[in-house]
């Protein structure tokens, strides 16, 4: 989109200091789920990341339900810090990986994040071990 972002913003393009182009959040992880899901269509892809797991093969529900893990994978960026960066002068300014990987050490605002996604229902696919080691490597994307 171009202009200023008028939601949460995932990708930002800058030019002479003001934002040129951006891409919506919630766009951006429907493409990524969206993506994941045709990758895993692939039997070679499929196949390893089956034997990965320690399973013979990937099931259609887990295919997809990986895709929902691949769609959270930038939900640290729902964060102010994170936004403010379209604007070099608004603080604070933040990541998001860290920031999100915070929350897991509990307290009120970890069951705030687990309510949000609705980690119970996660958890309802596998077990709650299972959810957050995924949603873990999700959003350790970057390393």
């Amino acid at each position: 989109m171009k202009g200023q972002p008028a939601t949460y913003w995932a990708k930002l393009t800058i030019r002479d200091g003001a934002v040129a182009r951006w891409h919506p959040l919630l766009d951006h992880s429907a493409d990524v789920c969206a993506c994941t899901v045709v990758l895993l269509e692939q039997d070679v892809i499929r196949h390893r990341l089956a034997r990965l797991g320690g399973i013979e093969e990937l099931t259609g529900a887990q295919c997809a339900r990986l895709g929902c893990f691949a769609a959270l994978h930038d939900v640290g960026k729902y964060n102010t810090g994170f936004q403010n960066r379209a604007w070099s002068h608004r603080q604070p300014q933040a990541g998001h990986v860290k920031e999100v990987l915070g929350l897991f050490g509990g307290g009120r605002n970890g069951r705030r994040l687990a309510e949000a996604l609705g980690f119970e229902e996660l958890s309802s696919w596998g077990s709650g071990e299972t959810a957050g080691r995924c949603l873990i490597a999700a959003f350790s994307h970057h390393g």
